[in-house]
């Protein structure tokens, strides 16, 4: 199979637009390596349009149809008439019994039958040749579902996902439910999970199906130089991320609180990237929390080229992040690139990017007395903390390189086309 006759069929949320997705800006750069049409089908159409590789096409009419506009009693009616949701019935009966649980339920059923007939639509429409076309949901979600429902019809249909933390772990969501996630996995031909651990995750609860699941780890450009640390005496520390629970960014301020307890004379600068609906709440603490030694500044959501413009042009000790569940963070990618030593709790497939040799592994629930000990040691012992900078840089090159791991995905997918023993339903 040559590139000439392949297509890839990339589904996302919104990219690429609005903001979201970052991680997809460098993945798209090497799809059009390997198939000679990528088509992105985005079920949000925001505000803002990034550029895209030459070649790479956009399709909205997904994205339109999902704005349809159905009835209350429509939906039911199409939810009750699906087997899929007596079989859901059948097997969690003990979780359907929540009204919560029903809904989510619903409203997945709904957009699956929606994007199924989408596809159904898009295939007959573009006469798309399916033996030589991947699928591929960025998430495993309702477009998953809508996907390998439509190889009832269409068999020879290849679908693949990725997996990230969200889409990944069921106990990460109320009821520790995810509609439907056997159904999807016995459809699907491969699920990539961002890490080993994600990998496990399935493998130990899907065990039938196990030998569908393969890591597949995202990766970041190399940034042609890299970060300097502070000359001038301040402690200058970075964190990227939303800023909503899961991120635990409370925990961090007063970790950094507890810093200028053991350290009261040390000058502190912490740059914080990203929004989110905690932001006045953040404000709040920090500004009740903090003494006049720690200079806090929020930059809000900006571009990521704007991220690594900052990495390279201001000098940055520690980059820390405390989630209480990850896949695993590009953001820290994104800091190791650039020899930046990182702070990071032991959640998902943190452990495998981040430990006592580029920065410090904490526990997954560690005190804000903890995180702020890891911090203190950030601040001195010079000779160990630039061995952890070349440490870092290390780690992002052997094992988050753009260049070598987005190269074997797109590889691996054009060697799906090739296989003769595709998954039958």
């Amino acid at each position: 199979m040559s590139k000439n006759e392949s297509t890839l069929v990339l589904f996302t949320t919104s990219f690429p637009y609005g903001t979201g997705e970052t991680f997809l800006e460098t993945e798209i750069k090497f799809a059009g390596k390997n198939f000679s049409r990528v088509i992105i089908v985005p079920a949000l159409i925001l505000d803002g349009k990034r550029p895209l590789p030459g070649g790479v096409e956009v399709n909205t009419s997904f994205s339109v149809q999902r704005k349809e506009v159905v009835s209350r009693e429509i939906e039911w009616l199409a939810c009750l008439s699906s087997p899929l949701f007596y079989r859901e019935l059948f097997k969690r009966p003990t979780t359907i019994v929540y009204r919560e649980a029903r809904q989510r339920l619903k409203k997945f059923l709904i957009v699956a039958a929606r994007d199924q007939r989408w596809l159904i639509n898009f295939i007959n429409d573009t006469g798309i040749n399916l033996k030589e076309t991947v699928f591929y949901t960025y998430w495993v979600s309702a477009q998953s579902l809508a996907v390998g429902l439509a190889k009832d019809q269409y068999p020879e249909i290849i679908l693949i996902s990725r997996a990230h933390r969200a889409d990944l772990y069921e106990d990460q969501h109320t009821l520790s439910y995810l509609p439907l996630r056997d159904v999807i996995f016995r459809r699907i031909d491969r699920v990539f999970s961002v890490s080993e651990h994600g990998k496990q995750y399935l493998v130990g609860k899907y065990p039938r199906v196990s030998s569908r699941f393969e890591v597949s780890r995202l990766g970041v450009s190399d940034p042609g130089s890299s970060s300097l640390p502070s000359r001038d005496g301040i402690f200058r520390v970075v964190s990227c991320s939303h800023m909503i629970p899961v991120k635990r960014l409370g925990l961090l301020i007063k970790s950094l609180s507890a810093l200028t307890h053991l350290r009261p004379e040390l000058s502190v600068e912490w740059h914080h990237f990203g929004e989110g609906f905690l932001r006045t709440q953040l404000q709040d603490l920090a500004k009740s929390v903090l003494p006049t030694t720690v200079n806090w500044i929020f930059h809000g959501q900006i571009p990521n080229q704007e991220v690594f413009d900052f990495y390279r042009s201001n000098p940055v000790d520690v980059f820390i992040n405390v989630s209480e569940s990850e896949g695993i963070p590009v953001s820290i990618m994104e800091a190791q690139s650039l020899g930046i030593p990182v702070i990071a709790t032991a959640v998902g497939g943190t452990p495998e990017i981040v430990n006592n040799n580029n920065g410090f592994l904490l526990e997954s629930s560690p005190s804000p007395e903890g995180v702020a000990d890891a911090l203190n040691k950030m601040t001195s012992q010079r000779k160990e903390i630039l061995a952890k900078r070349r440490a870092s840089k290390e780690t992002w090159r052997t094992l988050y390189n753009s260049e070598t791991n987005y190269k074997v995905f797109f590889n691996n997918l054009v060697k799906l086309l090739h296989k003769i023993d595709r998954v039958n339903v």
